[in-house]
């Protein structure tokens, strides 16, 4: 050491060393941990790449971590999914084999309902399937069970669905249906047994009850003079009753007016003259099916169309005719001017009646040109054949038609009696045997009368002309126990009274008097020698008939107490279907009307006419003021239109009884009759959506049907007859046609009527068929057909086991509610399984695919053998069945289906769902585990280092330091006295 270190230069040398250390520090940490440094301020220029980096890897983690919880979810579904779709094929192909072994055989139809019923629980089981606490199958509600059958048991299943008054859903609203409507909803209700009705205040209170719902109906209980009546407990609802805007529900008529005409939404008038006559029948499920005499003229009125009826002058359940109507082809006859119409009736080419007397048949068949006049004539015209020339052969028989339709034929012959068959003696009721001198055949109220299903205030005449109605009541209608008194005879106003009753009463006690009804007035002529015709009682009061009636002098009822009516096909309605082939279109209430609505008032467009020209000029010009809005609100079935004030007056153009016709609303256009006008409101009445709970539909003169049942009897050798009962028999069944019963009428309290009288006896007079026999209706038309057990039969009136509802009014306590199986949500669960891809991981056990075989299941399982509702009676719903469980596995959009049409989802659309979301999964995590690898590669070429070179440097700063305190150390022993030394 030649010279002695100044301060500053020690203190810069042991800078030096300190920064070797601070530097071999970082380097041990380097070599030991890998990493450039312990935090990001080393890395401070790549820090914020490797912070993303980071997130993003830990992003990757959590989306692969849920996968892993997702894939587990949905192997779990497909395990499930795989156990149903066994299950089903096992109840598919065990009913393809039942459908063509011995579907009668009581062992084989219980072992097919009980795998039906198995099949039910196990789909259950499956559909309740749970992952980790949370339920596969219930949508977004994931805590709870999704799938819960009120029963688990076949016979458990069997008291709740008896197969006929009890019946499993057919359509999927009626299976999932969850309600509970109270008075707030439906306002006070009525409970209609005559014709089978529920009927609420408020006009659109049942429109979300579908046709086949299974209901409970509670709180209807009370307690009258007679005792407690009810309506609660467990009811099918057996479809909707179009009505009209009268609260009258439709019946099937051959023509609704010709003053008829049609408004849609979009303000299209359709006239008769377009159309022809409307006809209306009944669908299946009692709908009104609409046909235009005019082929192609409803083609714009297609499925959701909404439209009004207005100016039908048809009355309900009403046919006019004429006396040169024709009986092939039509459905009603007439003699005399005096018509018997109804719905049903079918004469066809060739029909006979014939004549026997003494072993000789005289016979007629009818031809497409004959009358009632041909068929009078030809029996008056059959002589004695036995008689030889010289002699003249006497007639044998006289036939004669009363005003009221009537068809009576008696034997002429004073040795012989005559026996009268044929298919027109059916329709005409009067076969059976006339004995000689005077014996007679017929003379019973015709079947075409139509059915008359309340009082006075919805009759019709002998002549089909209506009387009264429900849409245009009498200012004091006539009620039950009101009575008539003629000439000292008293009839009483009874549920089944009608015009006809009338009619016929005031003729049997005042023989001397003609009774016409036309134009909505009685007319009542005494004779020229009869003897005064005495009057009293409150109908006679009501009808503002005279309490005398002279001898040569006619009285007729107040036209005010007959007033003409509106039109009773009248009101609201939306088309549910269109037959392209037939042009029939099938329609229903229109329930949009019921919705408020609220809209600009200089929107509103209004037209006066019948029918109106909407093509014209609206005659709404000055109503509402320049600004404001206007209003359509609901109260039972009054809709109430209010325009803002301070415009023209609406009462100055229209009128209560008169036409409106409103366009340019959203839900409220239409043709309607002002039922309340003022300045600034006017006021109509929209339908009443009624909800159907009886057996029957009502009907008359079916004279289509066939009523087959077993039988004991055996026919005569080499025929299919037998001289102890009536109609056929063949293979044990016995069939009886028209030719027996004439037609069969319906009422909805689930009694058969026979226009023959006593027809349904055999020879010793005992009942045929008898009570407790299972009767099979088949006709042209599915409607009332079907299989009912009988209840009683007097020979004329059969009574089926059914459930009926007893009458009761204005209840404002009552509930109807339906409890689905299914108690989970159709929430949509999207769930992502990267940054940017979603996949749909919903499934619910209402999904159609499964609601489909629960619905097939039900329908099989449903009834107990040997009764009305078992299905050993009930073959067609196998093939139903079959086809939901085959449309249950596969929808295919071209086949057939027995319920209408189903929604497309199937078994294996959501196994391929189940199995794409699976892959779709695992190309996520292949993607997730290489953008993991890249993200990591690259943080680690920011934060990390290479150990070699970390130690490398180290050793090298390691020596460095050691020499540096090696040189510091000498110079800490450099001084000047050593220096001088």
């Amino acid at each position: 050491m030649d010279r002695i270190s100044t301060y500053g230069a020690s203190q810069l040398y042991i800078s030096r060393i300190m920064q070797t250390q601070v530097r071999m520090q970082k380097e041990q940490l380097q070599s030991t941990t890998g990493y450039v440094c312990e935090d990001y301020s080393g890395i401070a220029q790549d820090s914020r790449s490797a912070i993303n980096l980071e997130n993003s890897t830990a992003l990757n983690d959590a989306f692969m971590s849920a996968n892993a919880s997702i894939q587990v979810r949905q192997n779990t579904a497909n395990t499930a999914l795989t156990g149903a779709q066994t299950s089903i094929n096992t109840l598919k192909n065990r009913l393809i084999a039942f459908a063509s072994g011995q579907m009668k055989d009581q062992t084989a139809i219980r072992d097919v309902q009980d795998v039906a019923m198995r099949t039910l629980i196990e789909l259950q089981s499956s559909l309740n399937t749970s992952v980790d606490g949370e339920y596969l199958f219930s949508g977004g509600r994931k805590d709870t069970m999704p799938v819960n059958f009120p029963v688990t048991k076949l016979a458990d299943f069997q008291k709740m669905f008896d197969g006929l008054s009890a019946t499993f859903p057919t359509l999927r609203g009626a299976n999932l249906l969850n309600i509970n409507l109270t008075n707030q909803n439906t306002g006070a209700v009525n409970f209609d047994a005559t014709s089978g009705l529920i009927i609420p205040t408020n006009a659109g209170a049942y429109a979300k009850v579908p046709s086949g719902s299974y209901v409970n109906i509670s709180g209807s209980t009370q307690t009258v003079s007679s005792g407690t009546i009810s309506n609660d407990g467990p009811i099918t609802i057996t479809g909707h009753a179009p009505s009209n805007s009268g609260r009258t529900p439709l019946v099937e008529t051959s023509n609704a007016g010709s003053g008829t005409f049609l408004t849609t939404s979009n303000g299209t008038v359709i006239t008769n003259s377009t159309t022809g006559a409307l006809s209306f029948s009944y669908s299946k499920d009692g709908q009104m099916v609409v046909t235009p005499t005019t082929s192609n003229s409803l083609t714009t009125m297609v499925p959701g169309t909404r439209f009004t009826i207005n100016g039908s002058d048809a009355k309900i359940g009403a046919t006019s005719a004429t006396d040169n109507t024709k009986l092939i082809g039509t459905n009603f006859y007439t003699y005399g001017s005096n018509a018997t119409s109804a719905t049903g009736i079918q004469i066809n080419n060739g029909d006979d009646l014939s004549l026997t007397m003494n072993g000789t048949t005289f016979t007629f068949n009818a031809s497409s040109s004959n009358t009632m006049a041909d068929v009078v004539t030809w029996v008056n015209a059959q002589v004695d054949t036995s008689v030889a020339p010289p002699a003249i052969p006497p007639h044998i028989a006289q036939a004669t038609v009363d005003n009221q339709g009537r068809l009576t034929i008696t034997n002429l012959a004073t040795s012989a009696a005559i026996t009268v068959k044929g298919a027109l003696s059916g329709v005409f009721g009067i076969s059976g045997t006339a004995t000689a001198s005077g014996g007679t055949v017929g003379g019973i109220t015709p079947i075409l009368t139509s059915v008359a299903p309340h009082l006075l205030t919805s009759l019709t005449d002998g002549s089909g002309a209506a009387a009264f109605t429900a849409g245009s009541p009498l200012a004091v209608p006539p009620v039950a126990a009101d009575t008539l008194t003629v000439n000292g005879n008293t009839l009483t106003i009874g549920a089944t009274t009608t015009l006809t009753d009338l009619v016929q009463y005031i003729q049997q006690y005042a023989p001397g008097a003609s009774v016409a009804f036309a134009n909505g007035v009685l007319t009542i002529a005494n004779g020229t020698t009869a003897p005064a015709i005495a009057l009293s009682g409150s109908v006679q009061t009501k009808l503002g008939l005279p309490a005398s009636i002279g001898t040569s002098t006619s009285a007729s009822s107040s036209p005010t107490a007959l007033p003409a009516v509106a039109g009773n096909y009248d009101g609201s309605f939306v088309v549910t279907g269109f037959d392209i082939l037939t042009g029939k279109m099938t329609i229903a209430n229109d329930t949009t009307q019921t919705q408020p609505e609220t809209l600009d008032a200089n929107a509103i467009k209004l037209w006066s006419g019948n029918p109106p020209v909407t093509s014209g000029p609206s005659v709404s010009t000055g109503f509402p003021p320049a600004t404001g809005s206007a209003t359509f609100t609901l109260n039972g079935d009054t809709v109430t239109m209010t325009l803002p004030t301070g415009g023209s007056s609406l009462s100055g153009t229209f009128a209560v009884g008169q036409p409106i016709t409103i366009g340019g609303t959203d839900s409220h256009n239409g043709t309607y009759e002002v039922t309340g006008v003022t300045a600034n409101t006017v006021s109509y009445k929209i339908n009443t959506d009624m909800l159907r709970a009886a057996p029957f539909l009502p009907q008359s003169g079916r004279t289509d049907l066939t009523m087959t049942f077993p039988t004991q009897v055996k026919p005569l050798d080499g025929k299919n007859t037998s001289p102890s009962v009536p109609g056929t028999i063949a293979s044990g069944n016995a069939t009886l046609d028209r030719t027996v019963f004439g037609g069969l009428s319906f009422t909805s309290s689930g009694t058969i009527v026979s226009s023959v009288k006593d027809a349904l006896r055999d020879a010793q007079g005992m009942p045929y068929p008898p009570a407790g026999t299972l009767i099979t209706l088949k006709g042209s038309s599915d409607v009332n057909a079907g299989v009912y057990e009988i209840t009683g039969n007097d020979g004329t009136n059969l009574s089926v086991r059914c459930k009926t509802l007893t009458t009761e009014t204005g209840l404002t306590q009552t509930s109807m509610t339906a409890q689905s199986w299914y108690k989970g949500d159709t929430l949509t669960l999207n769930t992502s399984i990267n940054q940017t891809t979603t996949i749909d991981t919903s499934l619910t056990a209402s999904d159609p695919a499964f609601e489909k075989v629960i619905r097939a299941c039900g329908i099989i399982a449903q009834g107990v053998y040997g009764t009305a509702g078992g299905l050993d009676q009930h073959p067609e719903r196998v093939d139903a069945a079959i086809a939901l469980l085959k449309d249950a596995l596969s929808h295919s959009s071209t086949t057939p289906m027995p319920y209408g049409k189903e929604e497309a989802s199937d078994l294996d659309g959501l196994q391929k769902k189940v199995g794409l979301n699976l892959a779709a999964i695992k190309n996520s995590n292949t993607a997730l585990t290489q953008m993991k690898s890249f993200f990591v590669n690259r943080i680690s070429d920011i934060e990390q280092i290479s150990s070699t070179e970390a130690v490398s440097a180290l050793l090298a700063d390691s020596q460095a330091l050691q020499t540096s305190y090696q040189a510091l150390a000498k110079m800490q022993q450099m001084s000047l006295i050593n220096f001088l030394k």
